[in-house]
Order: structure tokens, then sequence, then C-alpha cells
């Protein structure tokens, strides 16, 4: 085995270090030896910086790195900028890896060579408190999936992306090819739109993951999803509440219909951007959002949608805005 080929990079901003220290402790507990991989925190401009709090002294080729720019695209870029290997593996910080994760990555990244990027098992724990039964249908929301026990991978034709694939790699525990990840950061260089897909700070913005896959798709890597990859989504009290998925799924499904538009996949169609406020009362009504926590999160995904769709662009820049 070449001496040291993966990249893991942890990104976080003020992290809660009870759950980052057993983030950090499930890489120390990896099967394949330290000296085969390096790791990267990226500090996203913490209020406190994490230098002194965070040991990694354990690991021979280890670095922590205060990226002032705010927001996850920008310090997963700054990771892969640091980054000296040409197989990368993301893990967020609230992210508890199987230990053999980053064995299970590297093989897979040496079998399926037209693979760009891959995902597996991402499961919820929810520590100290239990849920309630209806959570289980939002886990997605979450960052969390089980798609069962077999390989999925994406088929390539002429670099067309018609469909998105539904076991594409989600954030959490993204493995991905430096050359992917290089081509889709060139392409997104001059965009401001795309670049502050990601989390920032407490916005729940999100879809830069879904903007890495298309990108990928359409310069012919395949993806895949390795149930042999599991992972644990560490999730608090906090965000299983029908406030907090409410607000995820407005801006998950705000920011996947306006990545659709951008790449030209957009199944549905725009809409006037005045009628946006009537459609979301109307849409209260449909959905019933008063009767229960359920009702409530998926009349906020229907506001998500109207406002994806209800954008005005500006093919000069490819700006957004509602």
């Amino acid at each position: 085995m070449e001496n040291n080929i993966l990249s893991v990079i942890v990104c976080t901003y003020n992290p809660n270090l009870e759950i980052l220290n057993r983030v950090i402790l499930s890489l120390k507990s990896q099967t394949l030896q330290s000296e085969h991989w390096e790791l990267i925190v990226i500090d996203n401009n913490s209020t406190e910086p994490l230098d002194t709090k965070l040991d990694l002294n354990w690991h021979p080729n280890s670095k922590i790195i205060i990226e002032k720019n705010q927001g996850l695209a920008l310090a997963r870029i700054r990771g892969v900028k640091e980054s000296a290997n040409e197989f990368i593996v993301f893990i967020d910080d609230d992210n508890v890896a199987n230990n053999e994760y980053l064995n299970n990555s590297l093989q897979l990244f040496t079998k399926y060579e037209s693979v760009g990027l891959f995902g597996g098992k991402a499961l919820p724990n929810y520590l100290e408190h239990t849920p309630a039964d209806w959570i289980k249908g939002y886990i997605g929301l979450l960052g969390c999936r089980d798609l069962g026990e077999k390989e999925l991978i994406s088929t390539i034709e002429d670099k067309k992306v018609d469909e998105y694939p539904y076991f594409s790699p989600i954030g959490t525990g993204m493995c991905i090819r430096k050359k992917v990840f290089l081509t889709y950061l060139n392409e997104i260089e001059n965009s401001n739109f795309r670049k502050n897909l990601g989390r920032k700070g407490a916005a729940l913005t999100s879809g830069e993951d879904n903007d890495i896959v298309i990108t990928a798709l359409k310069s012919g890597w395949q993806v895949g999803y390795f149930p042999q990859l599991l992972i644990e989504h560490i999730i608090p009290e906090k965000r299983t509440t029908k406030e907090y998925l409410g607000k995820m799924n407005q801006a998950q499904n705000k920011s996947w219909i306006q990545l659709l538009l951008f790449h030209a996949i957009c199944p549905w169609s725009q809409i006037p951007k005045w009628s946006v406020p009537l459609r979301k009362s109307k849409a209260f009504f449909t959905y019933k959002a008063w009767t229960n926590q359920e009702a409530f999160i998926k009349w906020k995904g229907a506001c998500g949608l109207y406002e994806g769709l209800g954008i005005e662009i500006t093919k000069e820049s490819y700006f957004f805005s509602i």
C-alpha cells in the first residue's frame, strides 16, 4: 500500500466539543493505520479557536486550519486545497464513523475507478433522547439514510443528466476523488450562488452536495451507494422539533429547485414572483398545517418549493433572488 493515499477532512463551526471528540475518537479507532491517511480539521472561524481544545497528537499527519470565510462549502474547498492525496473523505463534526469506514472507502476507490464519488448508510444516533415515531419519516432532512444492503452504481450515457440518482451520496461521510472535486471547484469559482449553497453559520441553506453530484455526472463520472460504509449521525433533541425540521425542509427545497434551474434540469415550470405569497397561503390550508407536526413540515416544504420556482435569474451573474 502506498504510504499515504487518503485525506480525511472534518469541517466544523462552534462545535459541541463532547460530540466532536466522539468523532475524533471514531477516527482514532480506524482499522486503516494512521500512516496511510492524513487528518485535516477545518475550523470555520469558530468563536473560540479549536487548536487548544482538540487533541490530534495521536495522529502523525494531522493539522487544524482556520478558514475565516464562513460557510460549509468554503470550508470544504479549503480542506481539499490543503489535502495532499487523491482520495477525499468528508466527515462532519457530528459523524461517528464505523471503524472500517476508511479501509472500506479506500478499497472502493480502487475497485471502482469510474465512480467519482459515493457514500453509504448514515444512521441517526439520538443519544440521550427518544424521538417521536413520526420523526422516522423525516430522517432524510437530518442527513441520514438507509437504502438497504445492495450496492448501487449509476450508469453513464453521453454525460447527460436527465434524472438525479436517488442513491447519490449525501454530505454525511461523502467519499470523493480529488480530481472530481477540483472539476466542481473550477466550475463554481466565479459563482457566488454556488459557493453559498451550503450551511453558513446558523442558516439552514443546503445544496452544495447535490451540486457536486450533478457536476460529476455531467463530467462523465458515476456515483455510488455502498452499504458497507456505515456512519452514525448524532442528532441533538433540538433538531427533532417541527420548527427545526420545517425550516430545514423549506431551505432544502428552495436550494434544490434553484440548483435544478441552474443546471437546466428542473421538471417544474417557474412561477411569477408575485404569486409566491399567495401560493404559500393557499398551501397552508391545503396541508392543514395547523393540525400536526407532519402537516406543518410538509407545508414548509411547499413554501420552499414555491420560493425556488419564483426566483429571478440574471444570466450575466447567475444570481438568484426572491
